[in-house]
């Protein structure tokens, strides 16, 4: 006996959802001017806590902040404003994966590029970059 099968992609029912997340972004909070941690590492970084975060002070390459906990259906975008390079760690004390590596090692966000930083399976970000 065959399978009903659904085939992959967007469905027509989901158009609409689609629309709503899109929408949604216009209402997500927002941290403006944050300053990264001089000198960097990942401990005492400063948490981002709001979906959309602006560091407009990063004054040294290396300068660090941490992203929250990666939970599946979270996304955060960064936008590094500073003046040098910034280091984006997991969230200290967990095992999270920014790409595939270690979040205690961190990634480099250069200035004065924007990323968005989604968790689609929880524990791992996955980090998209633009200029």
């Amino acid at each position: 006996m065959a399978l009903n099968r659904v085939a992959p992609g967007v469905r027509m029912g989901d158009i609409r959802s689609l629309q709503d997340a899109i929408g949604g972004l216009q209402n997500i909070d927002a941290s403006a001017s944050l300053t990264a941690l001089a000198g960097g590492g990942q401990a005492t970084a400063p948490q981002l806590v709001n979906g959309m975060n602006l560091i407009g002070v990063c004054a040294t390459n290396a300068d660090s902040v941490q992203l929250p906990p990666a939970i599946a259906g979270s996304m955060v975008v960064v936008c590094n404003a500073g003046a040098a390079d910034a280091t984006v760690y997991g969230k200290y004390g967990r095992s999270d994966t920014i790409n595939g590596t270690a979040g205690a090692t961190g990634v480099t966000q250069a200035d004065p590029l924007a990323a968005i930083y989604i968790c689609v399976v929880t524990g791992a970000w996955r980090r998209i970059l633009s200029a």
